[in-house]
Protein backbone atom coordinates (compact mmCIF):
# COMPACT_ATOMS: atom_id res chain seq x y z
CA UNK A 1 0.00 0.00 0.00
CA UNK A 2 2.80 2.32 0.78
CA UNK A 3 4.88 1.73 -2.44
CA UNK A 4 1.44 2.16 -4.37
CA UNK A 5 1.30 5.82 -2.60
CA UNK A 6 4.64 6.61 -3.29
CA UNK A 7 4.35 5.63 -7.24
CA UNK A 8 1.11 7.53 -7.53
CA UNK A 9 2.96 10.63 -5.59
CA UNK A 10 6.02 10.46 -7.94
CA UNK A 11 3.81 10.54 -11.34
CA UNK A 12 1.81 13.52 -9.62
CA UNK A 13 5.02 15.47 -9.48
CA UNK A 14 6.09 14.42 -12.71
CA UNK A 15 3.29 15.29 -14.65
CA UNK A 16 2.99 18.78 -12.63
CA UNK A 17 6.57 19.55 -13.85
CA UNK A 18 6.24 18.66 -17.31
CA UNK A 19 2.93 20.93 -16.93
CA UNK A 20 4.78 24.01 -15.73
CA UNK A 21 7.96 24.53 -17.51
CA UNK A 22 9.87 27.08 -15.30
CA UNK A 23 13.37 29.02 -15.65
CA UNK A 24 15.83 27.46 -12.50
CA UNK A 25 15.03 28.78 -9.05
CA UNK A 26 17.55 30.44 -6.56
CA UNK A 27 19.49 33.25 -6.62
CA UNK A 28 18.72 36.83 -6.52
CA UNK A 29 15.63 37.84 -7.85
CA UNK A 30 15.72 38.70 -11.61
CA UNK A 31 14.31 41.85 -12.43
CA UNK A 32 16.12 42.52 -15.77
CA UNK A 33 14.54 43.19 -18.82
CA UNK A 34 14.64 40.48 -21.43
CA UNK A 35 17.30 41.44 -24.44
CA UNK A 36 17.74 40.35 -27.91
CA UNK A 37 20.55 37.90 -28.16
CA UNK A 38 20.70 37.83 -32.06
CA UNK A 39 18.07 37.58 -34.84
CA UNK A 40 18.32 35.89 -38.03
CA UNK A 41 18.56 37.60 -40.75
CA UNK A 42 20.50 40.13 -38.83
CA UNK A 43 19.85 43.63 -38.21
CA UNK A 44 20.14 45.49 -41.53
CA UNK A 45 20.56 42.44 -43.70
CA UNK A 46 20.16 43.03 -47.26
CA UNK A 47 18.71 40.42 -50.11
CA UNK A 48 16.58 38.10 -47.61
CA UNK A 49 15.29 35.17 -49.48
CA UNK A 50 14.01 33.23 -46.26
CA UNK A 51 10.16 33.08 -44.88
CA UNK A 52 10.89 33.06 -41.48
CA UNK A 53 12.40 35.52 -38.22
CA UNK A 54 14.35 33.71 -35.89
CA UNK A 55 14.82 35.72 -32.80
CA UNK A 56 16.80 34.83 -29.42
CA UNK A 57 16.20 36.23 -26.02
CA UNK A 58 18.26 36.26 -23.07
CA UNK A 59 15.28 35.47 -21.15
CA UNK A 60 12.48 32.85 -21.13
CA UNK A 61 9.73 35.03 -23.13
CA UNK A 62 6.30 35.63 -21.89
CA UNK A 63 4.38 34.42 -25.64
CA UNK A 64 1.28 36.52 -25.19
CA UNK A 65 3.19 39.38 -24.51
CA UNK A 66 5.89 38.60 -27.57
CA UNK A 67 2.57 38.62 -30.20
CA UNK A 68 0.99 41.51 -28.82
CA UNK A 69 4.22 43.61 -28.99
CA UNK A 70 5.26 42.44 -32.71
CA UNK A 71 5.03 45.33 -35.78
CA UNK A 72 6.52 44.77 -38.96
CA UNK A 73 6.12 47.06 -41.52
CA UNK A 74 4.71 46.09 -44.73
CA UNK A 75 3.18 42.75 -42.92
CA UNK A 76 -0.39 42.65 -41.78
CA UNK A 77 -0.58 40.75 -38.42
CA UNK A 78 -2.99 38.43 -40.10
CA UNK A 79 -0.22 36.98 -42.23
CA UNK A 80 2.40 36.09 -39.67
CA UNK A 81 2.49 33.19 -37.41
CA UNK A 82 4.37 32.77 -34.11
CA UNK A 83 6.37 29.62 -32.90
CA UNK A 84 7.83 30.52 -29.29
CA UNK A 85 9.75 28.27 -26.55
CA UNK A 86 11.77 29.41 -23.63
CA UNK A 87 14.08 31.91 -25.08
CA UNK A 88 13.60 31.63 -28.63
CA UNK A 89 10.58 33.09 -31.04
CA UNK A 90 10.38 32.37 -34.64
CA UNK A 91 7.82 34.41 -37.13
CA UNK A 92 6.72 32.70 -39.84
CA UNK A 93 5.59 34.69 -42.79
CA UNK A 94 2.45 32.77 -44.75
CA UNK A 95 3.35 34.78 -47.67
CA UNK A 96 6.41 35.72 -49.34
CA UNK A 97 7.73 38.85 -49.06
CA UNK A 98 7.98 41.39 -51.86
CA UNK A 99 10.86 41.74 -53.89
CA UNK A 100 13.24 44.79 -53.23
CA UNK A 101 11.69 46.42 -49.78
CA UNK A 102 12.27 47.04 -46.44
CA UNK A 103 10.57 45.45 -43.69
CA UNK A 104 11.01 47.25 -40.22
CA UNK A 105 10.60 45.37 -37.16
CA UNK A 106 9.03 46.84 -34.43
CA UNK A 107 9.00 45.17 -30.50
CA UNK A 108 6.87 47.46 -28.74
CA UNK A 109 7.75 48.02 -24.31
CA UNK A 110 4.51 45.80 -23.58
CA UNK A 111 7.08 42.61 -24.20
CA UNK A 112 8.01 40.84 -21.27
CA UNK A 113 9.90 37.86 -19.49
CA UNK A 114 8.49 35.05 -17.98
CA UNK A 115 9.04 37.08 -14.85
CA UNK A 116 6.80 39.74 -15.66
CA UNK A 117 10.23 42.23 -16.67
CA UNK A 118 8.90 44.27 -19.10
CA UNK A 119 11.20 46.02 -22.32
CA UNK A 120 12.35 49.71 -21.12
CA UNK A 121 12.71 50.56 -24.87
CA UNK A 122 11.11 49.22 -27.92
CA UNK A 123 13.68 47.09 -29.82
CA UNK A 124 13.40 48.48 -33.78
CA UNK A 125 15.42 47.19 -36.43
CA UNK A 126 14.97 46.31 -40.19
CA UNK A 127 16.30 44.03 -42.82
CA UNK A 128 15.33 44.01 -47.09
CA UNK A 129 14.71 41.28 -49.74
CA UNK A 130 16.29 44.02 -51.82
CA UNK A 131 20.27 45.28 -51.83
CA UNK A 132 19.64 48.36 -49.55
CA UNK A 133 17.62 49.30 -46.35
CA UNK A 134 15.37 52.37 -46.69
CA UNK A 135 16.09 55.00 -44.38
CA UNK A 136 13.47 57.51 -44.69
CA UNK A 137 12.00 59.05 -41.49
CA UNK A 138 8.53 60.83 -39.90
CA UNK A 139 8.58 61.93 -36.76
CA UNK A 140 6.28 64.70 -34.61
CA UNK A 141 4.46 64.13 -31.39
CA UNK A 142 0.84 63.53 -30.68
CA UNK A 143 -1.17 65.47 -28.08
CA UNK A 144 -3.50 63.52 -26.25
CA UNK A 145 -4.58 62.81 -22.54
CA UNK A 146 -2.97 59.41 -22.22
CA UNK A 147 -0.77 57.45 -24.56
CA UNK A 148 -2.03 54.06 -23.88
CA UNK A 149 -2.95 51.83 -27.22
CA UNK A 150 -1.83 55.10 -29.39
CA UNK A 151 -0.37 54.62 -33.13
CA UNK A 152 0.86 56.26 -35.73
CA UNK A 153 -0.26 55.11 -39.13
CA UNK A 154 1.71 56.00 -42.54
CA UNK A 155 -0.12 55.18 -45.90
CA UNK A 156 2.19 55.54 -49.12
CA UNK A 157 0.24 57.33 -51.86
CA UNK A 158 0.67 56.63 -55.04
CA UNK A 159 -0.37 59.44 -56.78
CA UNK A 160 -2.10 63.06 -55.76
CA UNK A 161 -5.22 61.32 -56.15
CA UNK A 162 -4.99 58.38 -54.69
CA UNK A 163 -8.14 57.83 -52.23
CA UNK A 164 -6.41 53.95 -50.97
CA UNK A 165 -6.34 55.50 -47.44
CA UNK A 166 -8.89 54.55 -45.98
CA UNK A 167 -8.29 53.60 -42.35
CA UNK A 168 -11.68 52.11 -41.16
CA UNK A 169 -11.00 49.30 -44.00
CA UNK A 170 -7.48 49.08 -44.88
CA UNK A 171 -4.18 48.75 -42.24
CA UNK A 172 -1.30 50.97 -42.72
CA UNK A 173 2.17 49.52 -44.02
CA UNK A 174 3.86 51.22 -41.30
CA UNK A 175 2.22 51.45 -37.67
CA UNK A 176 4.15 52.44 -34.80
CA UNK A 177 2.98 53.01 -31.51
CA UNK A 178 3.89 56.79 -29.52
CA UNK A 179 6.09 56.73 -26.43
CA UNK A 180 4.65 57.70 -22.54
CA UNK A 181 5.08 61.32 -23.93
CA UNK A 182 3.14 61.23 -27.36
CA UNK A 183 6.75 60.96 -29.42
CA UNK A 184 6.99 58.89 -32.19
CA UNK A 185 9.20 58.17 -35.13
CA UNK A 186 8.38 56.12 -38.45
CA UNK A 187 11.43 54.53 -40.04
CA UNK A 188 12.84 52.14 -43.50
CA UNK A 189 10.53 54.31 -45.52
CA UNK A 190 10.85 54.74 -49.08
CA UNK A 191 10.90 57.82 -50.75
CA UNK A 192 7.49 58.61 -51.56
CA UNK A 193 4.17 60.76 -50.59
CA UNK A 194 2.71 59.60 -47.13
CA UNK A 195 -0.56 59.90 -45.10
CA UNK A 196 -0.11 59.82 -41.54
CA UNK A 197 -3.19 59.26 -39.12
CA UNK A 198 -2.85 58.98 -35.25
CA UNK A 199 -5.08 56.55 -33.69
CA UNK A 200 -6.54 55.29 -30.15
CA UNK A 201 -6.99 51.76 -31.25
CA UNK A 202 -9.55 50.22 -28.62
CA UNK A 203 -9.22 46.73 -29.76
CA UNK A 204 -5.39 46.88 -31.52
CA UNK A 205 -6.66 46.26 -35.30
CA UNK A 206 -5.20 48.98 -36.72
CA UNK A 207 -8.00 50.18 -37.96
CA UNK A 208 -10.37 53.13 -37.02
CA UNK A 209 -13.45 51.74 -35.79
CA UNK A 210 -16.32 55.09 -35.64
CA UNK A 211 -17.83 55.19 -31.83
CA UNK A 212 -14.50 53.13 -30.00
CA UNK A 213 -11.64 54.66 -31.73
CA UNK A 214 -10.07 58.36 -31.64
CA UNK A 215 -8.66 59.64 -34.80
CA UNK A 216 -5.72 62.43 -35.50
CA UNK A 217 -5.74 63.55 -38.77
CA UNK A 218 -2.26 65.84 -39.73
CA UNK A 219 -2.86 69.35 -41.86
CA UNK A 220 -0.80 67.80 -45.05
CA UNK A 221 0.11 64.74 -46.64
CA UNK A 222 4.32 64.46 -46.50
CA UNK A 223 6.74 64.02 -49.26
CA UNK A 224 9.56 62.11 -48.19
CA UNK A 225 13.02 61.90 -50.57
CA UNK A 226 15.13 58.75 -50.36
CA UNK A 227 16.75 58.59 -47.13
CA UNK A 228 15.78 61.96 -45.99
CA UNK A 229 14.62 62.49 -42.45
CA UNK A 230 11.47 65.13 -41.33
CA UNK A 231 10.48 66.47 -38.04
CA UNK A 232 7.66 68.23 -36.62
CA UNK A 233 4.56 66.67 -37.78
CA UNK A 234 2.34 66.79 -34.51
CA UNK A 235 -1.31 65.62 -34.00
CA UNK A 236 -4.12 66.76 -31.70
CA UNK A 237 -6.25 64.47 -30.44
CA UNK A 238 -10.20 65.49 -29.63
CA UNK A 239 -10.27 63.98 -26.20
CA UNK A 240 -7.74 66.70 -25.11
CA UNK A 241 -10.67 68.35 -22.86
CA UNK A 242 -9.05 71.52 -21.98
CA UNK A 243 -8.46 72.71 -25.42
CA UNK A 244 -12.34 72.06 -26.42
CA UNK A 245 -13.46 73.64 -23.54
CA UNK A 246 -16.89 72.01 -24.15
CA UNK A 247 -20.21 73.08 -22.17
CA UNK A 248 -21.70 69.85 -23.10
CA UNK A 249 -19.32 67.75 -22.04
CA UNK A 250 -20.44 65.46 -19.32
CA UNK A 251 -16.89 65.59 -17.78
CA UNK A 252 -17.34 69.53 -17.02
CA UNK A 253 -21.24 69.68 -15.52
CA UNK A 254 -19.37 67.17 -13.29
CA UNK A 255 -16.85 69.68 -12.22
CA UNK A 256 -19.58 72.20 -11.47
CA UNK A 257 -20.35 73.14 -7.61
CA UNK A 258 -24.23 72.24 -6.57
CA UNK A 259 -26.11 74.55 -4.18
CA UNK A 260 -27.86 73.26 -1.20
CA UNK A 261 -30.86 71.92 -2.82
CA UNK A 262 -28.89 70.34 -5.95
CA UNK A 263 -30.74 72.96 -8.13
CA UNK A 264 -28.10 75.20 -10.05
CA UNK A 265 -24.97 73.79 -10.69
CA UNK A 266 -21.79 76.82 -11.06
CA UNK A 267 -18.40 77.26 -10.82
CA UNK A 268 -18.51 79.74 -8.55
CA UNK A 269 -18.94 77.46 -5.98
CA UNK A 270 -15.34 75.67 -7.32
CA UNK A 271 -12.15 75.56 -4.91
CA UNK A 272 -10.69 78.34 -7.04
CA UNK A 273 -11.25 80.83 -3.87
CA UNK A 274 -10.38 83.80 -5.95
CA UNK A 275 -11.80 85.04 -9.61
CA UNK A 276 -9.38 86.70 -12.03
CA UNK A 277 -10.88 90.20 -13.34
CA UNK A 278 -11.49 88.46 -17.17
CA UNK A 279 -13.79 85.50 -15.62
CA UNK A 280 -16.75 83.64 -17.52
CA UNK A 281 -19.43 82.33 -14.87
CA UNK A 282 -21.94 78.60 -16.11
CA UNK A 283 -24.80 77.44 -14.33
CA UNK A 284 -26.22 74.17 -15.22
CA UNK A 285 -29.83 74.18 -14.10
CA UNK A 286 -30.96 70.48 -13.04
CA UNK A 287 -34.45 69.19 -13.93
CA UNK A 288 -35.07 72.68 -15.26
CA UNK A 289 -38.79 73.85 -15.67
CA UNK A 290 -38.11 77.47 -15.39
CA UNK A 291 -38.27 79.57 -18.71
CA UNK A 292 -34.91 81.26 -19.93
CA UNK A 293 -36.30 84.58 -20.11
CA UNK A 294 -38.04 84.46 -16.80
CA UNK A 295 -34.00 83.54 -15.04
CA UNK A 296 -32.22 86.20 -17.80
CA UNK A 297 -34.65 88.47 -16.41
CA UNK A 298 -34.16 88.14 -12.61
CA UNK A 299 -30.51 87.70 -13.24
CA UNK A 300 -28.86 90.07 -10.91
CA UNK A 301 -25.06 90.52 -11.07
CA UNK A 302 -23.86 93.78 -8.42
CA UNK A 303 -19.98 95.01 -7.14
CA UNK A 304 -19.76 95.84 -3.57
CA UNK A 305 -20.95 99.13 -4.17
CA UNK A 306 -24.30 98.23 -5.05
CA UNK A 307 -23.60 98.87 -8.78
CA UNK A 308 -24.95 96.80 -11.71
CA UNK A 309 -22.75 94.57 -13.97
CA UNK A 310 -23.75 94.25 -17.64
CA UNK A 311 -23.40 90.86 -18.49
CA UNK A 312 -24.09 88.57 -21.99
CA UNK A 313 -25.95 85.74 -21.66
CA UNK A 314 -25.25 82.37 -24.11
CA UNK A 315 -27.89 80.08 -23.57
CA UNK A 316 -26.09 76.53 -24.71
CA UNK A 317 -29.38 74.68 -23.90
CA UNK A 318 -32.31 75.03 -21.75
CA UNK A 319 -30.18 73.75 -18.67
CA UNK A 320 -26.60 75.70 -19.28
CA UNK A 321 -26.38 79.37 -19.22
CA UNK A 322 -22.82 81.05 -19.59
CA UNK A 323 -22.34 84.43 -18.30
CA UNK A 324 -19.74 86.75 -19.68
CA UNK A 325 -19.42 90.55 -18.24
CA UNK A 326 -19.11 93.21 -20.89
CA UNK A 327 -15.56 94.42 -19.36
CA UNK A 328 -13.22 93.52 -17.17
CA UNK A 329 -13.78 92.98 -13.22
CA UNK A 330 -12.04 95.18 -10.64
CA UNK A 331 -9.18 93.76 -8.73
CA UNK A 332 -9.70 93.44 -5.24
CA UNK A 333 -13.42 93.44 -5.36
CA UNK A 334 -16.48 91.79 -3.99
CA UNK A 335 -19.18 90.84 -6.32
CA UNK A 336 -22.85 89.12 -5.74
CA UNK A 337 -24.37 87.04 -8.25
CA UNK A 338 -28.85 86.51 -7.44
CA UNK A 339 -30.76 83.89 -10.02
CA UNK A 340 -34.37 83.25 -9.55
CA UNK A 341 -35.90 79.80 -10.38
CA UNK A 342 -39.93 79.03 -10.62
CA UNK A 343 -40.31 75.90 -8.48
CA UNK A 344 -43.69 74.50 -7.92
CA UNK A 345 -43.00 75.69 -3.89
CA UNK A 346 -42.73 79.19 -4.80
CA UNK A 347 -39.63 81.33 -6.37
CA UNK A 348 -36.57 79.50 -5.41
CA UNK A 349 -33.73 82.58 -4.79
CA UNK A 350 -29.98 80.86 -5.22
CA UNK A 351 -27.58 83.73 -3.96
CA UNK A 352 -23.53 83.63 -4.59
CA UNK A 353 -20.82 85.66 -3.27
CA UNK A 354 -17.08 86.03 -5.09
CA UNK A 355 -13.94 88.54 -4.81
CA UNK A 356 -11.29 88.84 -7.33
CA UNK A 357 -7.72 88.71 -7.38
CA UNK A 358 -5.65 91.47 -6.19
CA UNK A 359 -3.34 92.84 -9.40
CA UNK A 360 -0.47 92.12 -7.28
CA UNK A 361 -1.05 88.23 -7.62
CA UNK A 362 -2.40 88.44 -11.33
CA UNK A 363 -0.07 87.37 -13.61
CA UNK A 364 0.32 87.49 -17.43
CA UNK A 365 1.92 85.59 -20.34
CA UNK A 366 3.40 87.07 -23.46
CA UNK A 367 5.31 86.09 -26.46
CA UNK A 368 4.94 86.58 -30.36
CA UNK A 369 3.64 84.66 -32.93
CA UNK A 370 6.53 83.31 -35.45
CA UNK A 371 4.72 81.94 -38.96
CA UNK A 372 5.71 80.92 -42.54
CA UNK A 373 4.85 82.82 -45.56
CA UNK A 374 2.15 80.23 -46.29
CA UNK A 375 0.00 80.86 -43.40
CA UNK A 376 -2.04 83.89 -44.71
CA UNK A 377 -5.41 83.49 -42.57
CA UNK A 378 -6.45 84.72 -39.02
CA UNK A 379 -4.69 82.83 -36.38
CA UNK A 380 -6.41 82.57 -33.20
CA UNK A 381 -4.53 82.23 -29.99
CA UNK A 382 -5.69 80.63 -26.70
CA UNK A 383 -4.22 80.39 -23.11
CA UNK A 384 -6.70 77.52 -21.19
CA UNK A 385 -6.46 76.74 -17.81
CA UNK A 386 -5.59 72.97 -17.02
CA UNK A 387 -7.65 72.66 -14.11
CA UNK A 388 -10.33 74.99 -14.87
CA UNK A 389 -10.91 75.46 -18.45
CA UNK A 390 -13.56 77.22 -18.06
CA UNK A 391 -10.67 80.29 -17.67
CA UNK A 392 -9.78 80.57 -21.40
CA UNK A 393 -8.93 83.62 -23.21
CA UNK A 394 -8.63 84.24 -26.79
CA UNK A 395 -6.91 86.81 -29.32
CA UNK A 396 -7.03 86.59 -33.05
CA UNK A 397 -4.60 87.78 -34.80
CA UNK A 398 -4.46 89.37 -38.48
CA UNK A 399 -1.26 90.75 -39.10
CA UNK A 400 0.14 91.96 -35.46
CA UNK A 401 2.33 89.16 -34.21
CA UNK A 402 2.94 90.26 -30.46
CA UNK A 403 0.03 89.17 -27.58
CA UNK A 404 -0.31 89.36 -24.17
CA UNK A 405 -2.62 87.52 -21.79
CA UNK A 406 -2.98 90.01 -18.72
CA UNK A 407 -4.93 89.34 -15.80
CA UNK A 408 -4.49 85.39 -14.87
CA UNK A 409 -4.80 83.38 -12.01
CA UNK A 410 -1.96 81.67 -10.30
CA UNK A 411 -2.00 77.76 -11.91
CA UNK A 412 -1.01 75.56 -14.80
CA UNK A 413 -1.92 77.17 -18.42
CA UNK A 414 -1.64 75.33 -22.17
CA UNK A 415 -1.12 78.22 -24.67
CA UNK A 416 -3.13 76.93 -27.82
CA UNK A 417 -2.87 78.51 -31.63
CA UNK A 418 -4.37 77.82 -34.85
CA UNK A 419 -4.63 79.11 -38.40
CA UNK A 420 -8.69 79.68 -38.99
CA UNK A 421 -8.63 79.39 -42.39
CA UNK A 422 -12.40 79.07 -42.77
CA UNK A 423 -13.10 81.56 -39.95
CA UNK A 424 -14.96 79.51 -37.34
CA UNK A 425 -12.84 80.56 -34.52
CA UNK A 426 -13.25 77.05 -34.06
CA UNK A 427 -10.25 74.47 -34.29
CA UNK A 428 -10.79 72.02 -37.23
CA UNK A 429 -9.58 68.76 -36.80
CA UNK A 430 -10.08 67.24 -40.62
CA UNK A 431 -11.74 63.73 -41.85
CA UNK A 432 -10.09 61.08 -41.90
CA UNK A 433 -12.23 59.81 -44.84
CA UNK A 434 -13.25 61.23 -47.43
CA UNK A 435 -10.14 62.54 -46.47
CA UNK A 436 -9.98 66.72 -45.21
CA UNK A 437 -6.37 68.03 -43.51
CA UNK A 438 -7.09 69.51 -40.22
CA UNK A 439 -5.75 73.47 -39.37
CA UNK A 440 -2.38 73.81 -38.80
CA UNK A 441 -1.64 74.13 -34.81
CA UNK A 442 0.71 74.89 -32.40
CA UNK A 443 0.07 73.54 -28.77
CA UNK A 444 2.80 74.39 -25.80
CA UNK A 445 3.89 72.46 -22.85
CA UNK A 446 1.76 73.13 -19.23
CA UNK A 447 3.42 76.76 -18.40
CA UNK A 448 3.28 76.67 -14.67
CA UNK A 449 2.36 80.37 -13.47
CA UNK A 450 2.75 81.43 -10.40
CA UNK A 451 0.71 84.37 -8.87
CA UNK A 452 1.81 87.57 -9.55
CA UNK A 453 4.31 86.28 -11.86
CA UNK A 454 4.94 87.23 -15.42
CA UNK A 455 5.69 84.39 -18.41
CA UNK A 456 7.33 86.11 -21.27
CA UNK A 457 9.42 86.01 -24.37
CA UNK A 458 6.60 82.97 -25.40
CA UNK A 459 7.55 82.05 -29.05
CA UNK A 460 4.07 80.31 -31.08
CA UNK A 461 5.86 78.50 -34.18
CA UNK A 462 4.20 76.54 -36.37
Amino acid sequence: MYLKLLYITLISVLLFSCANQLPPSGGEDDILPPKLVSAKPKPNSVNFQGNSLKLRFDEYIDRRSLIDAVIISNVSAEDIEFDIGGKEAEIIFRKPLSKNTTYGVYIGKSFRDIRGNYLKEPISFAFSTGDKIQSGKISGRVFSPNYDRLYVLAYKLYSETDTSANPEKKKAGFIVPTDDKGNYTVSYLPSGRYRLFALYDSDKNFLYDKGFDLISVLPSDIEIEENASVSGYNFLMNNLVTLSYDLRSGTFVKSLSADSLNRVYSNIGSSIGVFPENSKFVFYFKNNNTPRDYISEKFTFTDSTGKNIRTVKNWVNDSLMEVIPSGFLNFDMRYKINISLKLNSGIYNVNYEFRTITEEKSGSVSGLISVGDELKKNMILKIINVDYPVFNYTHIKSSDSVFVFEGLLGGRYYLFSFEDRNSDRKFDYGNPFPYAPSEKFFISDILNLKAGWKIENLIVSF
